[in-house]
Protein backbone atom coordinates (compact mmCIF):
# COMPACT_ATOMS: atom_id res chain seq x y z
CA UNK A 1 0.00 0.00 0.00
CA UNK A 2 1.43 3.33 -1.03
CA UNK A 3 -0.40 5.82 1.20
CA UNK A 4 -2.33 5.51 4.42
CA UNK A 5 -2.92 6.69 7.98
CA UNK A 6 -1.58 5.35 11.27
CA UNK A 7 -2.59 5.82 14.89
CA UNK A 8 -0.45 4.77 17.84
CA UNK A 9 -2.50 4.38 21.02
CA UNK A 10 -1.34 3.12 24.42
CA UNK A 11 -4.02 2.85 27.09
CA UNK A 12 -7.78 2.34 26.95
CA UNK A 13 -8.73 6.03 26.70
CA UNK A 14 -6.43 6.64 23.76
CA UNK A 15 -7.51 3.47 21.95
CA UNK A 16 -11.14 4.59 22.31
CA UNK A 17 -10.26 8.02 20.97
CA UNK A 18 -8.45 6.46 18.00
CA UNK A 19 -11.59 4.48 17.11
CA UNK A 20 -13.64 7.68 17.12
CA UNK A 21 -11.07 9.52 15.02
CA UNK A 22 -10.78 6.66 12.52
CA UNK A 23 -14.57 6.60 12.14
CA UNK A 24 -14.57 10.29 11.20
CA UNK A 25 -11.77 9.64 8.69
CA UNK A 26 -13.54 6.71 7.03
CA UNK A 27 -16.68 8.81 6.70
CA UNK A 28 -14.74 11.33 4.58
CA UNK A 29 -12.27 8.96 2.86
CA UNK A 30 -13.67 5.41 2.99
CA UNK A 31 -10.96 3.94 0.76
CA UNK A 32 -7.95 5.33 2.61
CA UNK A 33 -6.34 2.48 4.61
CA UNK A 34 -5.75 2.90 8.35
CA UNK A 35 -3.39 0.99 10.63
CA UNK A 36 -3.64 1.09 14.42
CA UNK A 37 -0.67 0.31 16.65
CA UNK A 38 -2.36 -0.46 19.95
CA UNK A 39 -1.53 -1.58 23.46
CA UNK A 40 -4.47 -3.98 23.26
CA UNK A 41 -6.49 -5.98 20.76
CA UNK A 42 -9.34 -3.98 19.23
CA UNK A 43 -12.38 -5.10 17.26
CA UNK A 44 -13.26 -2.24 14.94
CA UNK A 45 -14.35 -2.01 11.29
CA UNK A 46 -12.48 1.27 10.85
CA UNK A 47 -8.98 -0.19 10.81
CA UNK A 48 -7.51 -2.13 7.91
CA UNK A 49 -4.72 -3.42 10.15
CA UNK A 50 -4.31 -3.63 13.92
CA UNK A 51 -0.86 -4.31 15.33
CA UNK A 52 -0.60 -4.98 19.06
CA UNK A 53 2.45 -3.35 20.66
CA UNK A 54 4.71 -5.74 22.54
CA UNK A 55 5.41 -4.57 26.12
CA UNK A 56 3.78 -1.13 25.81
CA UNK A 57 5.34 1.61 27.94
CA UNK A 58 2.29 2.88 29.79
CA UNK A 59 4.35 5.26 31.92
CA UNK A 60 5.92 6.92 28.86
CA UNK A 61 3.55 6.22 25.93
CA UNK A 62 5.23 8.93 23.88
CA UNK A 63 8.20 6.62 23.43
CA UNK A 64 5.97 3.94 21.90
CA UNK A 65 4.58 6.56 19.57
CA UNK A 66 8.00 7.52 18.25
CA UNK A 67 9.43 4.00 18.11
CA UNK A 68 6.58 2.77 15.87
CA UNK A 69 6.38 5.74 13.50
CA UNK A 70 8.68 4.20 10.90
CA UNK A 71 6.93 0.83 11.25
CA UNK A 72 4.15 2.26 9.12
CA UNK A 73 3.20 -0.15 6.30
CA UNK A 74 2.83 2.81 3.91
CA UNK A 75 5.37 4.64 1.78
CA UNK A 76 3.46 7.89 2.35
CA UNK A 77 2.10 8.09 5.91
CA UNK A 78 -0.17 10.48 7.76
CA UNK A 79 0.22 9.99 11.51
CA UNK A 80 -2.69 11.25 13.61
CA UNK A 81 -2.97 11.62 17.36
CA UNK A 82 -5.96 9.84 18.85
CA UNK A 83 -7.66 13.14 19.79
CA UNK A 84 -8.23 14.22 16.18
CA UNK A 85 -11.37 14.46 14.07
CA UNK A 86 -11.47 14.55 10.29
CA UNK A 87 -13.91 17.10 8.89
CA UNK A 88 -13.35 16.70 5.14
CA UNK A 89 -11.49 14.82 2.42
CA UNK A 90 -7.77 15.64 2.56
CA UNK A 91 -6.24 13.14 0.16
CA UNK A 92 -4.40 15.96 -1.61
CA UNK A 93 -2.17 16.37 1.43
CA UNK A 94 -0.19 13.31 0.33
CA UNK A 95 0.91 15.18 -2.81
CA UNK A 96 3.23 17.22 -0.59
CA UNK A 97 5.41 14.16 -0.22
CA UNK A 98 6.23 14.23 -3.92
CA UNK A 99 8.32 17.30 -3.07
CA UNK A 100 9.02 17.07 0.67
CA UNK A 101 10.18 14.48 3.21
CA UNK A 102 7.81 15.59 5.95
CA UNK A 103 5.05 18.08 6.72
CA UNK A 104 3.98 19.40 10.14
CA UNK A 105 2.16 22.42 11.57
CA UNK A 106 3.47 24.98 14.04
CA UNK A 107 2.57 24.38 17.67
CA UNK A 108 0.31 27.07 19.21
CA UNK A 109 3.01 27.69 21.83
CA UNK A 110 6.04 28.51 19.69
CA UNK A 111 8.57 27.31 22.29
CA UNK A 112 7.28 25.64 25.43
CA UNK A 113 8.50 27.36 28.64
CA UNK A 114 10.38 25.58 31.40
CA UNK A 115 7.69 26.60 33.91
CA UNK A 116 3.94 26.98 33.62
CA UNK A 117 1.69 28.49 36.30
CA UNK A 118 4.57 28.48 38.76
CA UNK A 119 5.43 24.81 38.29
CA UNK A 120 8.12 23.09 36.28
CA UNK A 121 6.79 21.99 32.92
CA UNK A 122 9.69 21.26 30.55
CA UNK A 123 12.94 20.57 32.46
CA UNK A 124 15.12 20.98 29.38
CA UNK A 125 15.57 23.62 26.70
CA UNK A 126 17.58 23.78 23.48
CA UNK A 127 18.99 27.28 23.69
CA UNK A 128 21.38 26.74 20.78
CA UNK A 129 18.43 26.71 18.36
CA UNK A 130 17.24 30.14 17.16
CA UNK A 131 13.89 31.17 18.61
CA UNK A 132 12.78 31.87 15.05
CA UNK A 133 12.70 28.08 14.55
CA UNK A 134 9.57 27.17 16.57
CA UNK A 135 8.22 23.92 17.89
CA UNK A 136 6.01 21.88 15.61
CA UNK A 137 2.91 20.09 16.81
CA UNK A 138 3.56 16.35 16.73
CA UNK A 139 -0.10 15.29 16.69
CA UNK A 140 -0.31 15.44 12.88
CA UNK A 141 2.80 14.35 10.99
CA UNK A 142 2.96 13.59 7.28
CA UNK A 143 6.08 11.77 6.13
CA UNK A 144 7.49 9.40 3.55
CA UNK A 145 9.88 6.50 3.86
CA UNK A 146 13.50 7.14 2.97
CA UNK A 147 16.81 6.82 4.79
CA UNK A 148 16.78 10.46 5.95
CA UNK A 149 13.34 10.11 7.58
CA UNK A 150 14.28 6.78 9.13
CA UNK A 151 17.40 8.39 10.58
CA UNK A 152 15.30 11.28 11.88
CA UNK A 153 12.96 8.97 13.83
CA UNK A 154 15.91 7.03 15.23
CA UNK A 155 17.52 10.25 16.48
CA UNK A 156 14.25 11.57 17.86
CA UNK A 157 13.66 8.38 19.85
CA UNK A 158 17.24 8.35 21.11
CA UNK A 159 17.02 11.94 22.34
CA UNK A 160 13.63 11.34 23.99
CA UNK A 161 14.88 8.26 25.81
CA UNK A 162 17.86 10.26 27.01
CA UNK A 163 15.66 13.07 28.32
CA UNK A 164 13.31 10.65 30.08
CA UNK A 165 16.29 8.91 31.69
CA UNK A 166 17.90 12.19 32.83
CA UNK A 167 14.81 14.15 33.79
CA UNK A 168 12.05 11.62 34.35
CA UNK A 169 8.49 11.94 33.16
CA UNK A 170 6.58 13.45 31.50
CA UNK A 171 8.08 13.46 28.04
CA UNK A 172 7.63 16.64 25.99
CA UNK A 173 8.20 15.25 22.52
CA UNK A 174 7.70 18.55 20.70
CA UNK A 175 10.80 20.13 22.25
CA UNK A 176 12.91 17.14 21.22
CA UNK A 177 11.27 17.01 17.80
CA UNK A 178 12.29 20.64 17.25
CA UNK A 179 15.90 19.90 18.17
CA UNK A 180 16.23 16.85 15.93
CA UNK A 181 14.39 18.49 13.02
CA UNK A 182 16.69 21.52 13.18
CA UNK A 183 19.74 19.30 12.68
CA UNK A 184 18.13 16.81 10.30
CA UNK A 185 18.41 18.44 6.89
CA UNK A 186 14.94 17.11 6.04
CA UNK A 187 12.99 18.91 3.38
CA UNK A 188 9.99 19.95 5.49
CA UNK A 189 6.70 21.59 4.52
CA UNK A 190 4.66 23.60 7.02
CA UNK A 191 1.00 22.65 7.29
CA UNK A 192 -1.51 25.43 7.87
CA UNK A 193 -3.89 25.34 10.87
CA UNK A 194 -6.65 23.97 8.65
CA UNK A 195 -4.76 20.66 8.66
CA UNK A 196 -4.11 20.67 12.41
CA UNK A 197 -6.65 22.94 14.03
CA UNK A 198 -5.87 23.18 17.75
CA UNK A 199 -9.30 24.52 18.64
CA UNK A 200 -8.42 24.40 22.35
CA UNK A 201 -6.22 27.47 21.67
CA UNK A 202 -6.93 30.75 19.87
CA UNK A 203 -6.41 30.15 16.15
CA UNK A 204 -6.81 31.81 12.76
CA UNK A 205 -8.15 29.76 9.85
CA UNK A 206 -9.03 30.49 6.24
CA UNK A 207 -10.86 28.00 4.06
CA UNK A 208 -12.21 24.64 5.10
CA UNK A 209 -10.79 23.11 8.27
CA UNK A 210 -9.81 19.50 7.54
CA UNK A 211 -8.52 18.22 10.90
CA UNK A 212 -9.66 19.21 14.39
CA UNK A 213 -7.18 18.42 17.16
CA UNK A 214 -8.14 18.47 20.84
CA UNK A 215 -10.39 16.73 23.34
CA UNK A 216 -14.12 17.39 23.36
CA UNK A 217 -17.34 15.35 23.38
CA UNK A 218 -18.76 17.63 20.66
CA UNK A 219 -16.55 17.23 17.58
CA UNK A 220 -19.46 17.31 15.13
CA UNK A 221 -20.85 20.53 16.61
CA UNK A 222 -17.44 22.21 16.50
CA UNK A 223 -16.83 21.03 12.92
CA UNK A 224 -20.14 22.50 11.76
CA UNK A 225 -19.44 25.81 13.46
CA UNK A 226 -15.89 26.16 12.21
CA UNK A 227 -16.83 25.28 8.65
CA UNK A 228 -20.13 27.17 8.57
CA UNK A 229 -18.18 29.63 6.43
CA UNK A 230 -14.78 29.56 4.78
CA UNK A 231 -13.77 33.22 4.95
CA UNK A 232 -10.86 34.35 7.12
CA UNK A 233 -11.86 33.91 10.73
CA UNK A 234 -10.50 33.71 14.27
CA UNK A 235 -11.86 31.69 17.14
CA UNK A 236 -10.98 30.92 20.74
CA UNK A 237 -11.99 28.00 22.98
CA UNK A 238 -14.62 30.21 24.58
CA UNK A 239 -16.33 30.60 21.21
CA UNK A 240 -17.65 27.04 21.44
CA UNK A 241 -19.34 27.48 24.80
CA UNK A 242 -23.01 26.56 24.42
CA UNK A 243 -25.82 26.23 26.92
CA UNK A 244 -26.29 22.55 27.71
CA UNK A 245 -29.87 22.72 26.40
CA UNK A 246 -28.63 23.77 22.95
CA UNK A 247 -26.09 20.94 22.88
CA UNK A 248 -28.78 18.40 23.82
CA UNK A 249 -31.13 19.72 21.09
CA UNK A 250 -28.40 19.48 18.45
CA UNK A 251 -27.45 15.99 19.57
CA UNK A 252 -31.07 14.86 19.28
CA UNK A 253 -31.11 16.10 15.71
CA UNK A 254 -27.98 14.13 14.92
CA UNK A 255 -28.54 10.98 16.93
CA UNK A 256 -28.37 8.87 13.81
CA UNK A 257 -24.88 10.11 12.94
CA UNK A 258 -22.07 7.56 13.00
CA UNK A 259 -20.00 9.68 15.40
CA UNK A 260 -22.84 9.99 17.91
CA UNK A 261 -23.46 6.24 17.86
CA UNK A 262 -19.78 5.56 18.52
CA UNK A 263 -19.76 7.99 21.45
CA UNK A 264 -22.80 6.25 22.92
CA UNK A 265 -21.12 2.85 22.56
CA UNK A 266 -17.98 4.13 24.26
CA UNK A 267 -19.98 5.61 27.11
CA UNK A 268 -21.83 2.33 27.56
CA UNK A 269 -18.45 0.67 27.85
CA UNK A 270 -17.61 3.21 30.55
CA UNK A 271 -14.82 4.70 28.44
CA UNK A 272 -15.30 8.39 28.99
CA UNK A 273 -13.27 10.99 27.19
CA UNK A 274 -12.00 14.09 28.95
CA UNK A 275 -14.36 16.96 28.21
CA UNK A 276 -13.32 20.38 27.01
CA UNK A 277 -15.91 23.04 26.32
CA UNK A 278 -14.60 24.80 23.50
CA UNK A 279 -16.16 28.95 20.30
CA UNK A 280 -16.30 30.63 17.24
CA UNK A 281 -15.70 34.22 16.44
CA UNK A 282 -15.66 35.90 13.09
CA UNK A 283 -13.16 38.76 13.32
CA UNK A 284 -13.92 42.32 12.36
CA UNK A 285 -11.52 42.71 9.48
CA UNK A 286 -12.33 46.43 9.32
CA UNK A 287 -10.32 47.06 12.48
CA UNK A 288 -6.76 48.39 12.53
CA UNK A 289 -6.57 49.04 8.81
CA UNK A 290 -7.00 45.39 7.87
CA UNK A 291 -9.88 46.03 5.51
CA UNK A 292 -9.17 45.00 1.98
CA UNK A 293 -5.97 43.14 2.80
CA UNK A 294 -5.41 39.65 1.39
Amino acid sequence: MFKGVIYIAVGGQYVAEAVTSAASLKKCMPNLPITLFSSEAVASPYFNQIKVIDSPRYDTPGLDKISHMYDSPYEYTLFLDSDTYICADLLEIFNLLDMFDMAVAHAPVRIAPTHLNGREWIPYQFTEIPKSFPEMNTGVILYKKNYKVEHFFQNWLKLCEQKVKNHGKPLHDQATFRSVLYESGLRTATLTPEYNCRFICPVFVSGEVKILHGRTPNFELIARKINSETARRVFTPQDFNQPQSEIVDEQKNHKNSRFFQIREDLEKSKIRLKQIQPTFRTPNWHIHGVRGQK
